[in-house]
């Protein structure tokens, strides 16, 4: 076999292997904790660059800071719970993985008291906001993030 048909074949079993997370339902999940304010930016966050015009529009503070990211690999039918602040948490269960986009159960969680909870399609990519409590002069948002 020729030595450019072995590299060819290596990158394509490389490839393959990259999608196989995708293949079997599972989805990197990033959640972030933003402290939305009225405040003037000190220093605008890169972290939310993309997101800044978005958050603006939705939910009219003029800054936002990230105070906490976590990140998680889930499969379908897992659930994973996040802490984040003030024994608030946020518990998720990835029902479905697609092309389409990733079918979540969102539950918003004060201690053992369920605040809030619903169901959501995220697409890949793509942010999903929840509004928090107030908190130090402004509010608590929570970004869920799915690839």
């Amino acid at each position: 076999m020729p030595a450019e048909e072995r590299v060819m074949r290596r990158l394509l079993v490389l490839m393959l292997v990259s999608l196989l997370p995708a293949v079997a339902g599972a989805a990197q999940v990033s959640v972030r904790l933003i402290h939305a304010t009225s405040a003037a930016p000190a220093k605008p966050d890169t972290d939310l660059a993309a997101d800044a015009p978005r958050l603006q529009k939705a939910f009219g503070y003029s800054d936002y800071k990230v105070l906490s990211r976590q990140n998680a690999t889930m499969g379908e039918g897992e659930i994973r719970q996040f802490e984040l602040l003030q024994k608030f948490s946020l518990r998720l269960k990835l029902l479905r993985a697609s092309a389409a986009g990733y079918f979540m159960r969102c539950e918003m969680l004060h201690g053992d008291k369920n605040l809030m909870e619903t169901t959501v399609t995220i697409a890949s990519g793509s942010s999903y906001f929840i509004t928090g409590p107030e908190y130090d002069k402004g509010q608590l948002l929570i970004a869920v993030a799915v690839k």
